[in-house]
């Protein structure tokens, strides 16, 4: 199988997996099953390739639905929704919006994963019960935490724990020799500096 969008992920019995598929010209994202050996795909669910994206899907462990993490319609953040393996119908897992959910993993009550509760905060391991749609933050803290992964009993996780760090540095005369840091935090200027008419930096 050629153009692959996502990452994969197979059914309990290793005999399908499904993944995403953009089409741009036509304007429109579809998940797909197909069998293991690469015959038999079909597109279970298609929408708008924007702002309605998918995400990377994850098959239940009972084989009926896949999740995935979706953009709203309104792109203010992403819901994770389920579709119906059997007939294809789709909707949410509880109301709870995140930015940047990915890398799901099933637990045999819900689904685990990372993702920010607002753009510019932290990504956070969250659970989101199953089917009840109950979110739950698994981490609080001020680090960002890339991608879940779990031990076969689901007993142990593992993940990525990264932490940024941004600071200023000036450049005398535009001499790199001579910078000198002039802050000492964890974001200064992640998101763009400018100078002020008065010679302040914003």
């Amino acid at each position: 199988i050629q153009d692959i969008d996502s990452n994969v992920t197979f059914s309990p019995d290793q005999k399908q997996f499904a993944f995403v598929r953009g089409y741009p010209t036509k304007g429109t994202v579809s998940l797909f099953v197909a069998n293991a050996d690469g015959t038999a795909e079909r597109a279970i669910a298609t929408r708008p390739i924007a702002p309605n994206n998918f995400g990377d899907p994850a098959w239940s462990p009972d084989g009926k639905v896949i999740a995935y993490p979706a953009e709203t319609a309104d792109a203010n953040g992403w819901v994770i929704e389920q579709v119906q393996v059997s007939d294809g119908s789709v909707k949410a897992i509880g109301p709870q919006r995140w930015w940047e959910p990915n890398y799901l993993k099933w637990l045999p009550n819900g689904l685990m994963f990372s993702a920010r509760e607002s753009i510019e905060g932290p990504s956070q391991i969250w659970y989101l019960s199953y089917p009840g749609g109950e979110a739950h933050r698994i981490t609080n803290d001020l680090n960002d935490y890339i991608g879940v992964s779990l031990s076969s009993d689901s007993a142990v996780l593992i993940t990525v724990q990264c932490e940024q760090v941004s600071n200023l540095w000036l450049a005398p005369e535009n001499n790199a020799r001579r910078a000198r840091q002039i802050t000492s935090s964890k974001f200064d200027g992640a998101q763009g500096i400018s100078w002020t008419p008065a010679g302040k930096i914003v």
